[in-house]
C-alpha cells in the first residue's frame, strides 16, 4: 500500500492460548484510573510491555480490505462487526465506516498468508501463536491507520471475540488486561461486545480533555477529574 512506507509500524498482541493471568483479587484492587493507565500508555508484555505516550485516532477510519479474498469469508459475521462499530463509534465520537482508500483494514486467511500480507505492507508480521492480532500505524502519537489479522482456522466465538477486541485496541488502548473477566481486552475473554467498563475506557481516551502525545504523568491527573467528573 502506498502510505504505509510512510509511517511506523507497531504490532500489538492479540488473543493468545495462555498468558500471565491477573487474579481476581489483583483485578478488584484496580480503579478505572489504574486499568486506564495499563491499557492507554502501555505494549502488552508479549510485544516487550514498554510504555508510550497517549496514542488515538484525529479522523474518522475507514473500514476496508486489501482483497475480496481476505475479507469474503468474515460476511457471516457482520452483524458483530456492525454492533463492534456502533459501540466504538458511540463511546469515541469517531465515525467508523466502510469506504474507498481503507485505513482499518482486516485480513482473515491462513498464517502464511497473513504473514505474507503483512510484509507487503510493510508491517510487522502477526505472531503465529496469536488468533489475532492488530498492527497500528501512524504519525505516532496520532493514529492514521491499522490492520487486524484474524486467522481462518479459529472457531466462530474467537472470531467474533477478535472484532471486538482488536478493533477496540486499534483505537490506542494498546495493551490486555488478562483474567479481568469484564472486559474484550483480556486473552481469556470470550466476548464479542464491548462492556460497559470498555466504553468507559474509550470515552476517557477520547475526552477532549487529553491530546495525542500527552506522557502518562501529564494525562493521569485529567484522567482522575474526567471519572471523577462523570461519576465513575
Amino acid at each position: 500500500m502506498r502510505y504505509l512506507s510512510m509511517f511506523l509500524a507497531v504490532l500489538l498482541a492479540g488473543c493468545v492460548t495462555a498468558p500471565e493471568r491477573l487474579s481476581p483479587e489483583e483485578v478488584a484492587s484496580l480503579t478505572l484510573a489504574d486499568r486506564f493507565e495499563r491499557h492507554a500508555f502501555f505494549h502488552d508484555t508479549q510485544t516487550g510491555g514498554e510504555e508510550h505516550t497517549l496514542w488515538r485516532w484525529k479522523s474518522d477510519p475507514v473500514l476496508g480490505s486489501v482483497s475480496v479474498e481476505m475479507i469474503e469469508p468474515l460476511l457471516p459475521y457482520e452483524p458483530t462487526l456492525e454492533a463492534v462499530i456502533a459501540d466504538i463509534n458511540a463511546a469515541t465520537g469517531l465515525h467508523i465506516d466502510a469506504g474507498a482508500s481503507p485505513n482499518l483494514l482486516l485480513l482473515t486467511g491462513h498464517q502464511s498468508d497473513l504473514r505474507a500480507t503483512a510484509r507487503r505492507l510493510g508491517n510487522p508480521s502477526p505472531p503465529s501463536y496469536l488468533d489475532c492480532s492488530v498492527s497500528v500505524y501512524g504519525s505516532l502519537p496520532v493514529l492514521t491507520g491499522a490492520v487486524i489479522y484474524i486467522r481462518d482456522d479459529i472457531d466462530p466465538v474467537t472470531v467474533r471475540n477478535c472484532f471486538a477486541q482488536e478493533i477496540t485496541q486499534a483505537m490506542g488502548l494498546t495493551a490486555d488486561l488478562d483474567g479481568a473477566g469484564d472486559t474484550v481486552m483480556d486473552s481469556y475473554s470470550t466476548l464479542d461486545r464491548l462492556t460497559e467498563t470498555d466504553k468507559r475506557l474509550l470515552s476517557i481516551l477520547y475526552d477532549p480533555r487529553l491530546r495525542p502525545g500527552m506522557t502518562r504523568q501529564e494525562a493521569m491527573p485529567i484522567v482522575r477529574q474526567i471519572i471523577a467528573a462523570r461519576g465513575w
